[in-house]
C-alpha cells in the first residue's frame, strides 16, 4: 500500500481533531505527504464530526471521498459514511456503541477499565490502526512522545493495548525517497510568514476560522517577543492594530467576514492616514452567522471593495502551507513598503486544513524595510515623492510632529478641503498603486500546472483539488494568487493556447470569473460548490467531465 485515506468519526469534544493530527504525523514520519480535512459543527460537544487524513507519495492538497480505513467511535461514523465505504474499506469500531458485522470491534469501555486509561478511547483505536497498517511499534512510540507529552504514560498504555488487539494487514510502506516534512495547518503557515516578515503585534477577536492564528501567536508570545492582544470588539481590534502601526510596530489582525464587517471603516482610515496594516480574512459560510465552522469563497468582492473611496490595496490568496508562509510575508512587507492595507484572503479549508510543509521549496521570507525618514529638516509625514511613498518616522520624535489623520491633508498632515490638495492626495495614492502594479510583476502572481487546451481556473484553497483533478483529466490548472492589483498581464500569459476555461470556486456566483471577465477574459464554464463543504477530488473530476469539451 503506497497511499491511504483514514477517516475518524464520532462525537464532537472527544479528541477527534487531536487523534487525526497524530495519525497524520505518523504517516509524515514515514515519508508521506499529508493533507488533513476536518468537518465539525459549531456546537461545542455532542454533535457528529469527522477528520480525514490522506497520505500520498506525491504532494497533495485535497481530500478524497473514498475511505480506506475508518475508525468509528459511534454508529453515526458508519451510517454517515456509507456512500464512501467499499468492500475494501477496513473498519475499526467501538463495539460498545457500534453495531457492525464486519471489521475489528473493540470494547473500549472494558479496555479503559482494565488499563485504567480514562478518556483515552481514541488512542486505543490509533494503536489498532497502526497494527492494521503494520507500522513498527518504535515508530508509533517515537511520534506519540513528540506529539503530546501530556499524560503520556496513559496514552502509551492505551495505544499499546490497541496495537496488541489488532492483526497485521496490508503494510503501509515507508516512502524512503521522500523527505520527512512537518505537518502544519494554513493558520500556522500564515502566522509563520507574518513572523518571518517582522510582525510585532497580532490583534484579534476570536472567530472561526482564524482563531488558530491567535492561538498560535499567544502560545509563543513570550518566546517570540511579540504582543498578542484580544480587545473587547472587532472595532477595537482594528483601531488598536493601527495604533501599533502609527508607533512603528508591524501589526496584523485575524478575523472572518462578520468581524471584518465591523472593521471596514477603519480600513478607509488606514488608507487615508497611510498606516500599514495586514488583515488575515478567513472566509466561512455566510451571510451573517451562516454556518460558522464551514467553508466558503464568498468574500472576494467584499474584501476587494471594502471601505469607501479609492485607494490601493494588496490582496493575496494562498492555496497551501508554503504559499501561506510566503505570501503572508509579502503582504506584511508590501504593506509597510507602500503604507497600505494588505489582505491575506483565506478560508476555513485552508486555515484549518493540514499540509506537509517544505520550507526549502519557497524563497526565503525576511523583513524588508520601508522608506524611512533621514532625520533632516522638518518632518513631513505626507511629503511628496516621485513614487507617492512618503518617508516614515515614528513618535516620540524630538522637536518633530508625526501626524496621522483620516481627513484630506497637506504634506505636514494638517487637515484641509483645498481642491488642489485633495486632488494631489488622490494622485499620490494612484502613484503608489501604479508602482505596486509594476513591483508585483516580478512575483509569480499567477501559477500554471500541467498542459492542455482546457484549463481549470482557481484561487485560494481550491489549488490542491484543481491540480489533482487536472492531472487525472490531462488538462491544465491556472491559479490566481494575487487578487489585487489584478495581475492582467500574468493571466494573459497563462491563458495562451487555452481554448476552454473552466472556473472552479466555492461560491454561488463565480466571483473570480466575474472579476476575470471585467478584465476582458472569457470564462466558458463554471463549477461552483456552495454548501459549506470543500471540493473532493472525485467530485471535481465528475463535475468537470460534465462541461469539458
Amino acid at each position: 500500500m503506497n497511499t491511504v485515506t483514514v477517516q475518524i468519526g464520532g462525537k464532537t469534544g472527544y479528541g477527534i481533531h487531536e487523534a487525526g493530527v497524530l495519525v497524520g504525523r505518523l504517516f509524515a514520519k514515514m515519508g508521506y505527504n499529508i493533507y488533513i480535512m476536518e468537518d465539525y459543527p459549531s456546537i461545542i460537544k455532542g454533535g457528529y464530526e469527522f477528520i480525514k487524513i490522506r497520505a500520498a507519495k506525491e504532494k497533495i492538497g485535497a481530500h478524497k471521498d473514498h475511505i480506506d480505513l475508518l475508525l468509528a467511535m459511534n454508529q453515526d461514523a458508519i451510517s454517515r459514511s456509507k456512500d464512501n465505504i467499499s468492500k475494501e474499506t477496513k473498519i475499526i469500531y467501538n463495539s460498545d456503541k457500534v453495531d457492525n458485522e464486519e471489521g475489528l470491534g473493540l470494547p473500549l469501555k472494558s479496555i479503559i477499565k482494565e488499563e485504567s486509561t480514562s478518556g483515552k478511547e481514541l488512542y486505543i483505536m490509533i494503536g489498532a490502526l497502526a497494527k492494521t497498517l503494520d507500522l513498527q511499534w518504535d515508530l508509533v512510540d517515537e511520534v506519540l512522545k513528540k506529539h503530546d507529552g501530556k499524560d503520556l504514560e496513559n496514552k502509551l498504555k492505551a495505544v499499546k493495548r490497541g496495537y496488541e488487539s489488532a492483526e497485521k494487514g496490508e503494510p503501509l510502506k515507508n516512502q524512503e525517497d521522500n523527505k520527512v516534512l512537518p505537518v502544519i495547518n494554513g493558520s500556522h503557515a500564515i502566522s509563520i510568514g507574518l513572523l518571518k516578515a517582522g510582525l510585532n503585534a497580532l490583534v484579534g477577536y476570536p472567530m472561526t476560522p482564524t482563531s488558530p492564528v491567535l492561538e498560535f501567536m499567544a502560545k509563543y508570545e513570550k518566546d517570540l517577543g511579540i504582543h498578542v492582544v484580544l480587545p473587547e470588539s472587532e472595532i477595537a481590534v482594528i483601531m488598536m492594530a493601527l495604533g501599533y502601526s502609527y508607533m512603528g510596530k508591524r501589526s496584523a489582525v485575524a478575523t472572518s467576514g462578520g468581524g471584518f464587517s465591523l472593521m471596514v471603516e477603519a480600513i478607509g482610515l488606514a488608507a487615508q492616514a497611510e498606516l500599514p496594516i495586514v488583515v488575515v480574512m478567513g472566509q466561512r459560510s455566510g451571510p451573517s452567522t451562516g454556518m460558522p465552522t464551514y467553508t466558503a469563497q464568498t468574500d472576494l468582492n467584499f474584501v476587494q471593495y471594502a471601505s469607501q473611496g479609492e485607494f490601493p490595496r494588496l490582496i493575496v490568496a494562498p492555496g497551501d502551507a508554503e504559499e501561506g508562509v510566503y505570501w503572508s510575508g509579502i503582504a506584511l512587507n508590501k504593506a509597510w513598503e507602500y503604507q497600505i492595507p494588505a489582505f491575506v484572503l483565506t478560508d476555513k479549508t485552508h486555515c484549518l486544513g493540514y499540509y506537509s510543509y517544505d520550507e526549502k521549496s519557497i524563497p526565503k521570507v525576511k523583513v524588508e524595510e520601508g522608506l524611512l525618514w533621514d532625520g533632516k529638516g522638518t518632518y513631513k509625514r505626507y511629503a511628496k515623492t516621485e513614487g507617492g511613498i512618503s518617508p516614515l518616522a515614528f513618535p516620540p520624535l524630538k522637536d518633530q510632529v508625526v501626524k496621522a489623520t483620516g481627513y484630506v491633508h497637506d504634506e505636514a498632515g494638517i487637515t484641509t478641503e483645498n481642491p488642489d490638495i485633495a486632488k494631489g492626495i488622490a494622485d499620490k495614492r494612484s502613484k503608489k498603486k501604479l508602482k505596486l502594479i509594476e513591483d508585483m510583476k516580478s512575483y509569480e502572481t499567477v501559477k500554471t500546472y500541467g498542459e492542455g487546451k482546457t484549463a481549470l481556473l482557481c484561487w485560494g484553497s481550491n489549488k490542491g483539488v484543481c491540480m489533482e483533478a487536472s492531472k487525472l483529466l490531462g488538462i491544465k490548472t491556472i491559479q490566481v494568487v494575487m487578487i489585487s492589483p489584478f495581475p492582467k498581464e500574468a493571466l494573459a500569459k497563462a491563458l495562451e493556447g487555452v481554448e476552454q476555461l473552466i472556473d472552479v470556486e466555492c461560491n454561488s456566483e463565480g466571483q473570480l470569473a466575474i472579476l476575470v471577465k471585467q478584465y476582458g477574459f472569457k470564462v466558458d464554464e463554471t463549477v461552483l460548490k456552495y454548501d459549506g463543504r470543500s471540493i473532493s477530488v472525485e467530485n471535481l473530476v465528475e463535475e468537470v467531465k460534465k462541461v469539458i469539451k
